[in-house]
């Protein structure tokens, strides 16, 4: 199972991090740090999370990923607050690096109703989809696409979008979570 984990989470990442790459500004900067130096200070167990719980709330947007490195799983998290345009990303709980990102329309809906800790990564698919359905505030439930055909890779792969929500599973345990807004420039009808 961990061989689909790692393949789905990296897959998902790297759709997310091309997303993210074309919605973040040519000026955006990056604290110098190698990954293995991220890594590391997860496995010092920090937890930077609740400080800036603490100083900014919840954020507007976030993305959650679990992935295996040489053998261990980590537990990536990126938050976005879209007004003070930055993303905070996390490494196992520790603050990794901070991103300057590109304002979005005025009226855009964010998906607040949702936070990090609502998801616990590993936990089983009703239980998560139970979650996104309770928290939806059209009490929306997701929709579950099965990935399998995409092949042998995929197998097992489920990909559930709801409302402003995807949860990705693979053997029915929870990998991935992104939540997104929506704006009326993104063809979403708002």
């Amino acid at each position: 199972m961990t061989d689909r984990i790692r393949l789905m989470s990296r897959g998902l990442l790297i759709v997310v991090v091309l997303a993210l790459v074309g919605s973040c500004s040519s000026e955006s900067t990056v604290e110098s740090v190698s990954f293995e130096e991220a890594v590391a200070a997860g496995a010092a167990f920090v937890d930077d999370r609740p400080s800036v719980l603490e100083r900014l709330g919840a954020p507007d947007s976030f993305q959650l990923t679990l992935d295996e490195i040489e053998g261990v799983m980590v537990r990536f998290e990126s938050w976005s607050y879209h007004d003070l345009g930055s993303r905070i990303d996390f490494v196992d709980g520790a603050a990794a690096w901070n991103i300057e990102i590109d304002d979005i329309p005025n009226g855009s809906l964010l998906p607040i109703w949702y936070t990090p800790a609502d998801f616990d990564l590993l936990m089983t698919l009703d239980d998560a989809k139970g979650v996104a359905t309770r928290l939806s505030p059209a009490d929306q439930t997701p929709t579950a696409i099965d990935l399998s055909e995409g092949g042998e890779d995929y197998e097992g792969t489920t990909l559930m979008v709801g409302d402003q929500i995807m949860l990705g599973f693979v053997d029915d345990v929870l990998v991935y979570v992104e939540t997104f807004s929506l704006s009326a420039d993104d063809g979403s009808g708002l």
